[in-house]
């Protein structure tokens, strides 16, 4: 699905969305409280950044903030993703 299918574009680049997790162990679910928005040409904090670690090693990472941007659509956290390569979360096969 592109981003157009939603109608977002230049023109129209602000979505609303809310948040659901599931705990992968017992199947348990909850949906977070409330809403959050972004911008999805001009985000309000900077993204998509990536940066190897070694393992036993520490990375910086810069975090910039469009203050216009954040006024109309304030980021509620940061969200940090990492790859496990823990022998229990290899694929098999």
């Amino acid at each position: 699905m592109l981003a157009s299918d939603l109608g977002i574009t230049p023109a129209n680049p602000r979505l609303t969305y809310s948040a659901q997790v599931i705990n992968l162990l017992d199947g348990s679910a909850a949906a977070l409280p409330g809403t959050a928005s972004f911008n999805a040409f001009t985000p309000a904090i900077s993204n998509a950044m990536f940066v190897a670690v070694a393992p036993n090693a520490t990375a910086t990472v810069p975090v910039a903030v469009d203050p216009v941007e954040f006024a109309k659509t304030p980021a509620l956290g940061l969200m940090v993703v990492t790859r496990t390569t823990a022998p229990e979360h290899r694929r098999r096969g």
